[in-house]
């Protein structure tokens, strides 16, 4: 999964802009409300198969950037279509920010669970004064976390593509929670970890350009 960070978003929707955007998804209020949260499972699937950490925030900034659209008079003869291409935008975006960021926190959920090490991005081409400094870093962020934190994490990151989606679903289901309240759950402790691994890379004077 990539790092969490977040794009700069657009402004939040006024009332306006979101009844403008239901009267463009169906006449009727009630179809409409229903056709938003088609829209928007279908958008927050789309980050989610791009391995994008923040998937539902990615979804709310598409939704708003087209609703926003609407607003300003653009022709749109197909919404999924429109809504669509706005995601591939707001993913490239995404993924160019990823970039700017080396030091950013990638896979450093669960690393002592599942690697021995940092992830290689963050490694590649330190040197090993470097690599250890990073390494500590590491270890004390993901120490300060608690041992169920960390244990959810790396049952959360395990597996791959169809195999971790399938394994999501059945952790939220024993742990009583909704998919998509398990991913904020387990988007705030990366925050947490994003937060304490920059804070510990400035104290150590490795915070990147």
């Amino acid at each position: 999964m990539d790092r969490v960070i977040s794009l700069p978003r657009t402004k939040e929707l006024t009332q306006k802009s979101f009844d403008n955007l239901l009267v463009r998804l169906d006449p009727d209020r009630n179809r409409a409300g229903e056709e938003y949260e088609r829209v928007r499972q279908r958008l927050v699937r789309f980050f989610e198969w791009n391995d994008c950490a923040d998937a539902a925030g990615l979804a709310d900034e598409t939704i708003n950037r087209a609703a926003r659209k609407i607003d300003e008079g653009e022709t749109i003869n197909n919404l999924d279509a429109y809504f669509s291409g706005i995601a591939r935008h707001v993913l490239q975006e995404h993924r160019r920010e990823l970039k700017k960021q080396p030091e950013s926190l990638d896979a450093l959920v669960a690393v002592r669970e599942r690697s021995e090490g940092l992830p290689g991005e963050v490694m590649r081409g330190a040197t090993a004064e470097r690599q250890a400094e990073l390494q500590d870093c590491m270890e004390y962020c993901l120490h300060r976390l608690s041992r169920e934190e960390r244990r959810l994490i790396a049952e959360y990151e395990r597996g791959e593509k169809t195999a971790r989606i399938r394994n999501r679903e059945r952790l939220a289901k024993r742990l009583d929670m909704s998919p998509n309240a398990l991913r904020m759950h387990v988007f705030r402790i990366k925050q947490k970890l994003q937060t304490c691994f920059q804070e510990c890379l400035k104290g150590s004077g490795l915070e990147p350009e």
